[in-house]
């Protein structure tokens, strides 16, 4: 019964990988348009146009992901490839033309990044929902604030700072 349960459950894993990669990337191709909300820690609140173009490139499994910032009249560009790990389903690389290749992971409709930089611990979300793109970044002081826990069987727990929150709705354009 046991191993009836666990075979199931890799099927169905496996039927989800596919129903995930027929999805994932191919309904977002588009431009995805909307406001970037910025809050910090200290309660300022900024807001910034922020664009979304997700396009094929000619190479299979790669995808032009590019990121446009604007503010004031400028903008921030930031293009970048999405590519698919075609050996494990829902894992990607998100790979900046720099050396620097983030590992993505798509969790239904949800692809997610975790990673550190210059000291911050970075968790990027972006959800198709509902013909809307939510963008969602936390950044965190990547330093634990704190600890506790730790005695008998209790695990030690460590939390850190949340320094911002960044969130976006972004529509299609075309």
């Amino acid at each position: 019964m046991k191993k009836t349960f666990y075979l199931f459950l890799f099927f169905l894993a496996a039927i989800s990988s596919q129903a995930q990669s027929i999805f994932f990337p191919k309904t977002w191709i588009g431009q995805w348009k909307g406001n970037l909300q910025i809050a910090t820690n200290n309660g300022s609140v900024n807001n910034v146009g922020m664009q979304l173009i997700l396009e094929s490139s000619k190479k299979p499994n790669q995808y032009y992901f590019t990121i446009v910032y604007s503010n004031g009249g400028k903008e921030d560009v930031r293009s970048y490839t999405l590519i698919a790990d075609t050996l494990n389903p829902g894992h990607y690389f998100m790979d900046e033309g720099n050396g620097i290749k983030i590992n993505e992971y798509l969790f239904g409709t949800t692809l997610i990044s975790q990673f550190v930089v210059e000291g911050q611990l970075l968790t990027a979300l972006y959800s198709f929902e509902r013909e809307q793109i939510r963008f969602r970044i936390i950044s965190a002081n990547a330093t634990p604030a704190g600890t506790t826990g730790g005695k008998g069987e209790i695990p030690v727990v460590q939390d850190f700072e949340i320094m911002a929150y960044q969130e976006a709705i972004l529509t299609k354009v075309k």
